[in-house]
């Protein structure tokens, strides 16, 4: 276990609540550098870059908040394929109104 503030039954609910901690963060993360670039205070490439630097240790950073459970690592999972996902919605168009540029 590697962090688990309830009981070890209740493990899973803290699982759900680690994984949206995870996301809220992540999620700050996208809009700032979406509302940095909207104030052209830095370009696109550069907060492409901050989003892919900051990304990676935030969610490793996050992890320790999972309970370390078998299914926490699969909870654990969910929260970059929601941004894979958020990201192709983007790519392909499903999600017009959200673009940054």
């Amino acid at each position: 276990m590697v962090f688990n503030p309830f009981d070890s039954s209740l493990a899973f609910l803290w699982d759900l609540i680690a994984m949206v901690i995870s996301v809220v963060i992540l999620l700050a993360l996208v809009q700032i550098n979406g509302l940095m670039q909207k104030k052209k205070i830095v370009s696109q490439i550069i907060t492409r870059k901050f989003v892919h630097i900051f990304a990676g240790p935030i969610f490793v950073v996050t992890w320790m908040l999972f309970s370390g459970g078998i299914i926490s690592h699969y909870i654990a999972v969910i929260v970059p394929l929601l941004f894979v996902l958020q990201f192709r919605c983007y790519w392909y168009g499903v999600d017009e109104k959200r673009k940054f540029c």
